[in-house]
């Protein structure tokens, strides 16, 4: 059985660093916090479901333009008549 201990983290860390303690985040910065939650929920409001089918719309044709022409090629699915 292994006996071996672990230095403590301040040995590592030194002393000075285990003093400080985290008070949270200042007001300024809970209120930009706030202000961005704000902007975006302004903004998924704003869209309809009519731009947000364009938009899925228009990333399908951006993909397939990315394409070869190869790929970009459907193959003859029907059966032999």
């Amino acid at each position: 059985m292994c006996h071996f201990r672990m230095p403590p983290l301040a040995a590592y860390l030194g002393e000075n660093t285990m003093s400080t303690t985290y008070e949270g985040f200042s007001a300024e910065e809970k209120a930009a916090m706030k202000e961005h939650a704000q902007d975006m929920k302004k903004a998924a409001r704003r869209s309809s479901a009519a731009d947000k089918a364009a938009a899925a719309e228009q990333d399908v044709v951006d993909k397939i333009a990315e394409m070869t022409d190869e790929d970009r090629v459907l193959p003859n699915w029907s059966t032999p008549s």
